[in-house]
């Protein structure tokens, strides 16, 4: 077979991506091209058509036509299985059938055409073998990037060694004394180089006060923060810098309160269930965490420090054994048995929980499909999550969650969504519905997508849930930190994410 171009067409007519293969003036396949719309509007359904010189072989994506022009001695068996993998390959660079994503992805598509097609004959090779090439790891990229990122970092150093000296001159103008018959004078006082910025006029007049008087001192240069002042008229002409700027100001103010503080306390949670698809769990639910500690602060390795909710009896706690169990067991405080002290400067696992349950209401996140078969044989679903608060914390929530539901067959049509986006992945062939956030204020909401026909409801499962939370299952609560009578400052950090949280299709 010889194909003579490829290419990727708006129903109209109008060429986004051509691909020749073989020694032909751009006006011929123009022409070609140019005549194809016409042809296929003669409403006869098939695949090819031949003209007297050449055959067209096309296939329709929505509102797209991939086209593939070769003679007429071809075959067209063979033709058409390189047709459809073109199409493939389309759909799976672009991602959306769209006349500006296609512009956008035209060079990606061009390079996936020539992995296909070469010099006109088709290379034994399948969809996943040319996105393998697409995306393959490139050594010289790779030394090109760390040759340029080394190049970054010397300039950077470079610039860094030039304000240096910029503020090292800066200072010693402020302190050296000017040069001259005696002492400083009132015109170059120390004082004078914090005053405000004179007029040209002032300045003018100091100048020609230096040339008549030498003697009583040269003329001195203000040194200027250089890096400050290009900040400062960057921030003038764009919101962005000032803004960045502010926020670099504040990102320091924070760190510097975050490194005054004596501990950080981390707690740290996983949460894993298999959810049925007709209610409960398919075992039960496991909640593990520890939670770790650091004294920034030597002089406080022998603090203590107590929690509420303690003696809750639906988890089961396990201390580190250095410290004083039946102190725990009592008041809930934690400190080290007598002769013992906490290290400073390491993460230290103190204590480790671990919770189960049977009862669906426990879950915080609930997913369930409904369901219903059309008359073309198609599958309407409408998926549904349910939010419940957990844990001591009245501002509990959800936040990155991603449910995601396996797809058989061709791409699923999506409709409405009430809250979050939905996206097919078809790489992964899954339904990803994405939210940002999830808590009380959207405690519910619906997704609704059809499969195509043929499809089998038992195919949308198992659904793989993943989300991620800054409050605590558990309803343990640091109540206070404490060395002797005296109250220390801490910091308490705490998260929860899912490790293996699925709905099963039982």
């Amino acid at each position: 077979m010889v194909v003579l171009s490829a290419a990727v067409c708006t129903k109209s007519g109008k060429v986004l991506v051509s691909r020749q293969f073989v020694d032909i003036s751009r006006a011929a396949i123009e022409g070609l091209l140019a005549a194809f719309p016409k042809l296929v509007g003669t409403g006869k359904q098939h695949t090819f058509i031949e003209t007297d010189s050449v055959r067209y072989l096309y296939q329709s994506l929505d509102e797209l036509y991939v086209v593939m022009l070769t003679d007429k001695q071809s075959n067209i068996i063979e033709d058409l299985d390189t047709l459809h993998i073109l199409a493939k390959l389309v759909q799976e660079v672009s991602k959306s059938l769209v006349e500006k994503v296609i512009l956008q992805k035209a060079f990606e598509i061009i390079f996936a055409f020539d992995e296909v097609i070469a010099l006109g004959y088709k290379e034994q090779v399948s969809v996943h073998q040319v996105l393998d090439y697409l995306t393959m790891y490139s050594p010289s990229a790779e030394i090109a990037r760390a040759v340029k990122q080394q190049q970054m970092e010397k300039g950077q150093g470079i610039i860094n060694d030039k304000i240096t000296q910029f503020r090292n001159k800066k200072d010693d103008d402020y302190t050296r004394p000017p040069m001259g018959a005696g002492g400083y004078s009132s015109a170059t006082s120390p004082s004078s180089s914090f005053n405000s910025e004179p007029s040209i006029r002032d300045k003018k007049d100091k100048v020609k006060e230096g040339t008549s008087s030498r003697g009583s001192g040269g003329m001195q240069l203000k040194p200027k923060d250089t890096t400050s002042q290009l900040m400062n008229a960057l921030s003038r002409e764009d919101p962005r810098v000032r803004e960045q700027t502010k926020r670099g100001s504040d990102s320091d103010s924070r760190r510097a309160e975050v490194q005054k503080e004596p501990i950080d306390f981390t707690m740290n949670e996983t949460i894993k269930v298999t959810l049925l698809r007709k209610g409960g769990f398919s075992d039960k639910m496991e909640v593990n965490g520890q939670l770790t500690m650091v004294i920034n602060d030597g002089k406080y390795t022998g603090v203590s420090y107590r929690f509420e909710n303690f003696n809750d009896k639906s988890y089961a706690v396990q201390l580190h054994p250095y410290l004083d169990r039946t102190k725990w067991t009592k008041t809930g405080v934690i400190e080290p048995k007598s002769g013992k002290s906490f290290p400073p400067g390491k993460t230290i696992p103190v204590f480790e929980w671990r919770h189960t349950s049977t009862d669906e209401s426990s879950a915080p996140l609930i997913v369930k499909c409904w369901p219903t078969r059309e008359d073309d044989g198609s599958i309407g679903v409408t998926a549904q999550y349910q939010f419940t608060r957990q844990g001591p914390n009245e501002n509990f929530s959800l936040g990155d969650v991603k449910i995601s539901f396996p797809i058989q067959g061709s791409k699923p049509e999506i409709g409405e969504t009430s809250e979050g986006v939905a996206e097919f992945d078809p790489r992964s062939q899954t339904l990803n519905w994405s939210l940002e956030l999830i808590n009380e204020d959207n405690a519910e909401g619906t997704l609704d997508f059809t499969v195509a026909r043929g499809g089998d409801v038992n195919a949308l499962y198992p659904i793989n849930i993943s989300f991620s939370s800054n409050c605590n299952y558990c309803p343990l609560v640091l109540a206070e930190v404490t060395m002797g009578e005296e109250q220390v400052g801490y910091s308490l950090t705490q998260g929860l994410k899912s490790e293996d949280y699925v709905v099963d299709s039982k």
